[in-house]
């Protein structure tokens, strides 16, 4: 065999197996969130499919809602062109949502970007829709310029909320926790709430 013809042989004997390399992380990450957990790789591959399908519609600033919004919503920025981006905090009491200093946010970012018209806003995960509904009812005289759509990586079945970019319906069981929760203290606190 010649030796270009060796190359392109090796070349391909390499590229299979990458390519089995990464079918095989792949369905391990599709199983590994079937037994209730989620995990960064799985993550990031939901937040691609997402950013594909948000990109069609073209959002011209991303508002991030709580912590997991703030991670998820700076790299929706990011990975749509380095689009205006800012974050609302969340603050859970009583099984009840605030955004502390959300409406200066809001008003800020108003200022700062009198033209957009098109607001993505995005959560990590929603469990019960509260955070999403909470926040539209709160902020709605302040966002009746905008188009404003909401993108949420992972549902529960059971959430209610209008959410019209949906990473993924599930896990079926929710999972302990999120990968960008370093520790279970909010599991204990929504599991209070709940009871409450």
């Amino acid at each position: 065999m010649e030796p270009l013809g060796l190359f392109f042989a090796a070349l391909s004997a390499i590229a299979t197996t990458v390519a089995v390399v990464i079918a095989y992380e792949h369905r391990r990450d599709r199983r590994r969130v079937a037994k209730n957990s989620v995990n960064w790789n799985y993550s990031f591959c939901v937040a691609e499919d997402l950013r594909r399908r948000i990109k069609t519609w073209g959002p011209e600033l991303i508002i991030g809602i709580g912590r997991s919004g703030g991670i998820w919503g700076g790299w929706m920025a990011g990975n749509l062109g380095s689009l205006p981006f800012g974050v609302v905090d969340d603050k859970y009491e009583s099984n009840n949502v605030s955004f502390p200093g959300g409406a200066d946010v809001l008003a800020a970012l108003k200022r700062t970007h009198p033209s957009v018209r098109r607001v993505l806003l995005i959560e990590g995960a929603s469990a019960r829709g509260q955070t999403i509904n909470e926040f539209r009812a709160k902020f709605a005289d302040l966002m009746t310029d905008w188009d404003v759509r909401v993108a949420v990586l992972f549902v529960a079945e059971s959430a209610n909320a209008d959410i019209e970019y949906c990473g993924r319906v599930g896990p079926s069981e929710w999972p302990d926790r999120m990968p960008w929760h370093q520790d279970k203290s909010w599991v204990r606190a929504m599991k209070r709430e709940d009871a409450a």
